[in-house]
């Protein structure tokens, strides 16, 4: 039913995209783009953006199987984003590569021996500069207004016959992308392509903008392209059975693993832009009504040359940095808010630090390749303005560039709560490190409620599936979808020690539980559930069929502590009962309460200290209901990072 729901969907919204849970479509798409050249930049941008629409789709749905741990299908899922990176890295660069074999064209002015190119592809904006004077006596300032950016280049590179190229995704693939394009380059180092030529074509009249006139026919260029990309393949450690092929996908050893900076784990903020230096091809000449034109490495790929400073310091490598300025999407939110009205929970605030604090300084760091990690080396004099949203730095790194910020930034969490507000109806708030977030639940789609502030007003009260809702919110900056590395950088005010989060499969099994009485019950946190360590939680219950009362209201005893605990003896390998410890007690009392057993749900559990008019209302609940109840938690985790 679920299959035929989503191939509904696209058919009503005449998608021509491939169902990121078919295998097949994405492999078949995949194979396609990358046994196809594009050369010319609109089409190959109008590709880059359907496929990125693509990763869109795919993320939501490695969101969704990560929540289900089903850690098989994420690193399959992972495998193919990566093939779908590796699409988005080739069409760019092949464009690239005929933007600069053919620039002369393309000039105004071929006496001034400059072409700009700006252009925006849905979310990928692409800028680059040509120069082919070098005649610049002073930093040469590229304003790419088109797409919100500008580069200051300094004299010691203006004055060189290169090209500056920047490149903005919304998506973080800086990782992958600098694997493959090692990959690539050490396979064109092996057959000597980067420093040798391969062939000289002629050409009649001028025709170039297209690529046409290549002594090299079609089904030679395919097998070329073929030949790299096995090549690039093999050089990445794939084999057969890897990167959709027949065989079984690997699995990575930690699917959850991120990349960490210190005793933090940072990820971009925003977006990644990508600012590289690139070699020219060989010019053309003008023999007669010939333009002959040689066919290097250069007029198929691209070729990224270092920042000529990149390995010194001082004042010497500060005076020949880039100066990047580039304005911040609106929907995102950063780390140094503005004074005011921020979203941010002021009373919390005033307990936690005083009121003159200034907020986290703006940090923004390359992709290191070799260390696997986003460093701040190289890149000094980072500022933020508030009002215009533009973020200024200088840089001595040519690469992948963003701002970022701690994944785990928003953890832990103060508190959570879950509560009815009809039968097939229920808000979870959870209160995080700066905001509360309360997010409706009704069958199959979930509505963000809070925080209302302008970062996130396009979302709010839009239904979404819970792995798409999370996505969205990620891509503002508010993560809030947890995974076990996450852990490693947080600490629990409870325990004084580093979060511990449960046990996978027994943390679904909670969820799964616990969305069982969603319809009837409020479910909140426990100050007790991290002591209890990866095998064991902890969370109150409380019937709530009056779904205009506040269940914070009445007494502490009306809500009833439910102890989880891992039993490989028992049936589901889970057992529960109701225990006497309460919020306000100084220490933990794990006895069971007056004359409880053992059960195997919580509804069991609890249904000696409820109505039987809510034991019915949340037998009679939807399954679609208490699935997506059950989904979004696992999404959330609160029980693993409270």
């Amino acid at each position: 039913m679920e299959a035929e729901r989503v191939e509904w969907e696209k058919t009503l919204a005449c998608s021509t995209k491939p169902d990121p849970s078919d295998d097949a479509a994405i492999n078949t798409y995949v194979t396609e783009q990358m046994e196809t050249s594009e050369p010319r930049l609109e089409k190959a941008g109008k590709i880059v953006d359907h496929t990125a629409q693509i990763v869109n789709d795919l993320n939501v749905e490695l969101a969704r199987v990560r929540g289900l741990h089903d850690y098989v299908r994420v690193g399959r899922l992972l495998d193919f984003r990566r093939r779908l990176y590796d699409v988005v890295t080739k069409k760019l660069d092949e464009a690239t590569a005929n933007v600069l074999t053919y620039s002369s064209e393309y000039m105004e002015d071929p006496l001034a021996g400059e072409l700009m190119v700006q252009h925006k592809f849905g979310d990928t904006s692409y800028a680059i500069w040509v120069n082919k004077g070098g005649r610049a006596l002073r930093m040469k300032s590229l304003p790419f207004t088109e797409v919100g950016l500008q580069v200051d280049v300094p004299k010691p590179i203006a004055t060189q016959n290169v090209a500056i190229r920047t490149i903005w995704h919304e998506f973080d693939h800086a990782k992958d992308r600098a694997e493959s394009v090692a990959a690539l380059e050490a396979y064109l180092r092996s057959i000597g392509a980067l420093a040798e030529v391969d062939a000289t074509s002629a050409k009649g009249g001028k025709g170039g903008k297209g690529g046409k006139g290549a002594a090299e026919s079609k089904d030679e260029s395919k097998g070329s392209e073929e030949s790299k990309a096995k090549a690039a393949s093999e050089a990445k450690g794939e084999g057969e059975g890897g990167e959709g092929g027949d065989g079984e996908a690997d699995v990575p050893a930690d699917p959850d693993a991120g990349t960490s900076v210190g005793t933090s784990r940072d990820v971009p903020l925003g977006g990644v832009m990508y600012v590289e230096m690139l070699r020219l091809p060989p010019g053309s000449k003008q023999v007669l009504t010939w333009t002959l034109q040689q066919v290097t490495a250069e007029t198929k790929t691209v070729t990224r040359l270092p920042h000529p400073m990149k390995d010194q310091v001082g004042a010497a490598a500060a005076a020949q940095a880039l100066k990047i300025r580039f304005t911040m999407p609106k929907h995102v939110i950063m780390p140094s808010a503005p004074e005011g009205d921020d979203g941010v929970d002021d009373a919390k605030d005033a307990e936690e630090k005083p009121a003159d604090a200034p907020g986290p300084p703006i940090r923004v760091a390359h992709w290191d390749a070799a260390a696997g990690v986003w460093s701040e080396e190289g890149i000094t004099e980072a500022e933020y303005a508030p009002d215009s949203r533009l973020v200024t730095f200088h840089t001595s790194r040519l690469t992948a560039m963003a701002v970022v910020q701690p994944r785990h930034m928003h953890l832990p969490f103060f508190s959570w709560q879950l509560v009815p507000s009809s039968p097939e109806e229920t808000v979870l708030s959870i209160e995080s490190q700066r905001f509360t977030v309360s997010i409706e639940i009704t069958p199959a789609k979930v509505r963000l409620l809070e925080p209302a502030i302008p970062e996130l007003e396009e979302m709010l009260g839009v239904p979404m599936l819970p792995a798409q809702l999370l996505q969205a919110l990620a891509r503002s900056g508010l993560v809030i979808d947890p995974i076990d590395e996450d852990a490693k950088y947080v600490t629990s005010s409870f325990t004084g020690s580093n979060m511990v989060p449960k046990e996978r499969a027994f943390e679904r099994q909670l969820y799964l539980d616990a969305a069982s009485l969603a319809p009837a019950f409020a479910l909140r946190s426990s100050k007790w559930n991290q002591q209890q360590g990866a095998r064991a939680a902890v969370l109150y219950a409380k019937e709530s069929l009056d779904y205009d009362e506040d269940p914070d209201e009445g007494d502490e005893t009306d809500w009833r502590c439910a102890l989880f605990e891992i039993d490989e003896e028992a049936v589901d390998g889970i057992r529960v009962s109701l225990v006497k410890a309460m919020e306000s007690d100084e220490e933990y009392n794990g006895g069971r309460a007056e004359m409880e057993v053992t059960h195997r749900r919580l509804g069991r559990a609890i249904a000696t200290r409820a109505t039987p008019e809510a034991m019915e209302v949340a037998s009679e609940a939807s399954p679609l209901f208490q699935r997506t109840v059950a989904e979004t938690l696992s999404l959330v985790r609160p029980l693993s990072f409270h």
